[in-house]
């Protein structure tokens, strides 16, 4: 974090102040190389409908609670090199969440996803794990 809070901290700081409704519609990360992970504080986001996360070259983790968001609509990640798994919960993830990922070449797949991904970029995307003839 910028600030130099822990994400313990920062939990602590949204329990203190839990009352307090926290309205976050949309988040936009973009060209952001330090992010590396996506916390698990992202949860408290519950007003969150528009997550996009683009060229962000240290990514390495997203947090299996971003697909738990009662009013998420878009979720969209791309130009995350680094980044090579998902959660398992986002095989949770409901069908109507416009869900996307482009150009995540290191990105690992089971073809447990197909369904769940509205667009796939075939040049520069994923290796498949599975047999890619059955997808």
């Amino acid at each position: 974090r910028p600030d130099g809070t822990t994400h313990k901290q920062y939990a602590d700081y949204v329990a203190e102040f839990g009352h307090l409704m926290l309205v976050i519609n949309e988040i936009y990360g973009k060209r952001a190389p330090k992010i590396r992970e996506i916390p698990d504080e992202i949860r408290f986001l519950t007003e969150l409908k528009k997550f996009e996360l683009g060229d962000c070259d240290s990514l390495v983790k997203i947090s299996p609670f971003i697909v738990k968001l009662p009013k998420l609509k878009t979720l969209l990640i791309r130009d995350c090199p680094k980044l090579k798994e998902l959660p398992e919960t986002f095989l949770e993830l409901p069908d109507y969440i416009d869900f996307q990922i482009l150009r995540c070449e290191n990105m690992h797949f089971s073809k447990l996803f197909k369904g769940k991904l509205k667009e796939i970029d075939p040049f520069f995307c994923w290796k498949w794990i599975g047999n890619s003839n059955s997808l």
